[in-house]
């Protein structure tokens, strides 16, 4: 340990802890001055910003972590922090560019929306064919309408098909 240097300004006094799981020998000024290659991000920002899987991730060889209790709650699961630099570095390799990240990160996006729009759909016919159904079922069939054939008798006139009768003076 006595021999490395900081990578960056070529301090001698370099953070242990950092190299000991990072394997980047960094000062903690230097640490602290170049925020966006030293920063430490957490699991679940590491798979939404650079789109790697959890699989990926737990690979301890590609990605060393460091582990912390959470903040938020002690007793949910412990926080894994990842080195911001190291997971950019994977994800251009994964995507090919930062460009090509992006776009699949728009086509992510996309695909939800379609796949709730599609749910949300599927929610809805179904509902109007529940609707329908429940309303087919509160009405009545009503038999065909029946034509009268009257015949001509002495109080009037009586339909041959139903007996209705109309009575009348002659």
């Amino acid at each position: 340990m006595a021999d490395l240097v900081c990578e960056k300004c070529g301090s001698k006094c370099i953070d242990e802890r950092f190299f000991s799981t990072f394997k980047v020998a960094v000062c903690d000024s230097c640490k602290k001055s170049d925020q966006d290659q030293y920063a430490l991000i957490t699991k679940t920002a590491a798979m939404r910003e650079f789109l790697l899987t959890a699989e990926e991730l737990e690979d301890t060889q590609i990605f060393p972590h460091l582990v912390r209790p959470n903040p938020h709650k002690s007793s949910w699961h412990n926080m894994q922090l990842f080195l911001r630099k190291q997971v950019a570095d994977f994800s251009v390799k994964k995507h090919g560019s930062l460009d090509e990240l992006e776009d699949n990160k728009v086509k992510k996006v996309e695909r939800k929306l379609s796949s709730k729009e599609k749910r949300y759909s599927k929610k809805m016919k179904e509902l109007r064919q529940k609707t329908r159904l429940d309303t087919s079922i509160g009405t009545r069939s009503r038999p065909a309408r029946h034509v009268h054939d009257f015949e001509e008798n002495d109080n009037g006139k009586l339909c041959r098909v139903c007996g209705f009768q109309i009575n009348y003076e002659k």
